[in-house]
């Protein structure tokens, strides 16, 4: 299910299995990730640039193409566990 006002979007996805598995959204009961919208890719790469910099920071892969949708993304591991999506508009 999407929830979203507009501005922010929520998404809740049904687990398939009692027992949690690592960062699968059909399996994992909890907070999967949380996405943050940053404002082209040139501020995406800068983010990316900056965060390999930190220790405590574990990025899980490098801005990329999202898919066939017109956007970048990146994934990484913040302090406190939180698994962090920044996404930019392509073009």
């Amino acid at each position: 299910m999407f929830v979203s006002d507009g501005h922010t979007m929520i998404t809740l996805w049904q687990a398939k299995a009692e027992t949690p598995v690592s960062f699968n959204r059909q399996q994992n009961i909890g907070l999967h990730h949380v996405a943050l919208a940053v404002a082209d890719t040139a501020a995406l790469d800068a983010l990316h640039a900056r965060l390999l910099q930190q220790d405590n920071v574990t990025i899980e892969f490098a801005p990329e193409a999202l898919g066939e949708a017109p956007f970048r993304h990146m994934m990484c591991l913040i302090p406190g566990g939180i698994r962090t999506e920044f996404i930019a508009p392509a073009g």
